[in-house]
């Protein structure tokens, strides 16, 4: 069976006991609930985790034309954008910024930079850069086999309560839903190691 959007659906409404939908714009109760909320779904779930097939890296251009008085560059960020993983000059391999900075202040990085994001674009003080970031991948056929697993049943979730009106069903989504988030999250973390120089004794007394 093809991999696409409608067959996502479908697999999602099969899983609360409703039939199959032919298009996502057809006037279907079904159709109409998934519309409403797919896309938001989607993006939710791929900006709070980075995971590894949606991941990518691009050198950004600057905006001219604008001049910011608290900045001295603006970057605009790709039009896929949707959370920052690393931040690097383009010209050597130092970082700026990455992901678990919150996690280890002690980290000492170069080139230590402040930026920020706004209007969907980046600004810093730095004449050159490129990011590494989650991007927002809506083709199913490239995501990991457990995060469509986990998004299905995501979008379960969702529709069961205005679909079927049972909370039995409602509640065996939403525990299923928590079930495929961590076994999806717990793989992808596997299949990625950051460096870094922050000491073992460090990150054992924050566990």
């Amino acid at each position: 069976m093809a991999v696409n959007k409608v067959s996502v659906i479908n697999h999602a409404l099969r899983r609360v006991g409703e039939d199959p939908i032919n298009s996502i714009d057809e006037q279907s109760l079904p159709a109409q609930i998934m519309k409403d909320v797919y896309d938001d779904c989607l993006d939710a779930e791929l900006r709070e985790w980075p995971y590894p097939f949606s991941v990518t890296t691009q050198e950004l251009s600057t905006v001219s034309a604008e001049t910011p008085p608290d900045y001295t560059y603006v970057f605009q960020l790709p039009a896929d954008y949707l959370r920052m993983v690393s931040i690097m000059p383009t010209s050597n391999t130092s970082t700026l910024y990455w992901r678990w900075d919150p996690l280890y202040p002690e980290k000492n990085y170069t080139y230590a930079q402040m930026w920020k994001i706004r209007e969907g674009k980046i600004y810093i003080n730095v004449d050159e850069l490129t990011i590494e970031y989650v991007k927002l991948e809506v083709d199913p056929v490239k995501w990991d086999s457990l995060f469509r697993d986990m998004f299905i049943w995501r979008l379960a979730d969702e529709v069961a309560m205005p679909l079927t009106q049972r909370v039995d069903v409602a509640d065996r989504c939403a525990q299923r839903y928590m079930m495929a988030l961590q076994k999806a999250r717990g793989i992808a973390g596997t299949e990625t190691r950051e460096t870094t120089d922050v000491s073992r004794n460090y990150i054992k007394a924050r566990q």
